[in-house]
């Protein structure tokens, strides 16, 4: 009986899983097709707005992360550059204070 109650609830998850499919199938060939109904003008102008917005924040988002990789390059440049002078600074003095 178990079995039966756990084939019947994975036949109905399979047939919601394919109906929303289908929809969202439906759904983009609407979109495509574009029918001429003047009430679904405005909907449609949106979702082109919506997507040129998607694709514009994708390139900003692209952009920010070379710029953060590029950032973080520069970080690690400047602190091998200060450990480096600190050195050298630390090298210079001990040598001074020798040579006297």
């Amino acid at each position: 009986m178990a079995a039966s109650v756990a084939s019947h609830v994975r036949e109905r998850a399979t047939a919601e899983r394919e109906g929303a499919e289908l929809t969202e199938q439906l759904g983009r060939a609407a979109l495509q097709a574009r029918p001429a109904v003047s009430s679904l003008l405005s909907v449609f102008q949106r979702i082109d707005r919506l997507q040129e917005s998607i694709i514009d924040r994708t390139r900003e988002l692209a952009a920010l992360e070379r710029a953060a990789a590029h950032y973080d390059q520069r970080k690690l440049f400047t602190g091998v550059g200060l450990v480096t002078m600190l050195l050298a600074a630390g090298v210079a003095t001990l040598w001074l204070t020798l040579r006297r």
